[in-house]
């Protein structure tokens, strides 16, 4: 008996156990493993454009990764190395450092600003690159959010977005984006109460299930529970 249960054990751990199956052979894949999965127009929810207007709305984001990545100063780690903090010092104090610093960011403003490009893109008129951009677009998109009622903080930072993608913008010869974000823009901003805030707190909104189940966890790995 134990002699039975000891082949089938090499045999499942075994690279090629040869099971007798149409589906599964249970044989260890080999070569290149296939990369991303392809998104399709449904999901990136632009099945409804035409062909021609799917191209037009690429070529846009495209404009959109090409001034980002120019004003991006994210990099290999090095030596010396020039941070975000070392921007900072000096005359500069804590006012805002220009560029994007951290990969996580950058991907974060991307996103945002492709979001806000296709609203532009799908509500306004010949929209075929970076330049058509205009202030009444960025009004007319925070307008757009607050009727789905996103939070005081999710628009916020699409404006933040926004904000960088008019610096990049700038900074690659559109200067008619420095003034694309402006301070009515920040007024149409809803005021985050602190209630929302203090989430956990006495008086917040508190934390869900999934929300408290992430805290448990990375507490766990920190702190012997």
């Amino acid at each position: 008996m134990r002699d039975l249960e000891l082949k089938k054990l090499q045999r499942a751990l075994s690279d090629k156990p040869g099971y007798e199956s149409k589906y599964f052979s249970g044989e260890k894949k080999r070569g290149k493993q296939t990369g991303k999965p392809k998104i399709s127009d449904k999901q990136r929810r632009i099945d409804h454009l035409s062909s021609k207007q799917r191209h037009e709305l690429i070529r846009l984001h495209a404009d959109l990764d090409r001034v980002m990545v120019a004003n991006s100063k994210v990099s290999r780690s090095a030596a010396n190395k020039q941070t975000k903090r070392d921007s900072k010092k000096g005359n500069n104090g804590n006012l805002g450092v220009d560029g994007i610093w951290s990969s996580v960011t950058f991907e974060r403003y991307k996103k945002s600003c492709r979001t806000f490009l296709k609203f532009c893109f799908e509500n306004f008129d010949s929209i075929r690159s970076l330049r058509d951009i205009r202030p009444k677009m960025v009004g007319a998109y925070v307008n757009d959010l607050k009727a789905r009622n996103c939070s005081a903080k999710t628009i916020s930072a699409y404006v933040s977005a926004i904000e960088k993608m008019a610096e990049s913008s700038v900074k690659a010869g559109i200067k008619s984006h420095a003034g694309l974000v402006n301070s009515k823009h920040r007024e149409m901003v809803p005021t985050a109460r602190k209630a929302e805030r203090r989430r956990g707190r006495e008086g917040g909104t508190g934390y869900s299930l999934r929300e408290a189940q992430v805290i448990i966890k990375q507490a766990g790995k920190h702190y012997s529970i």
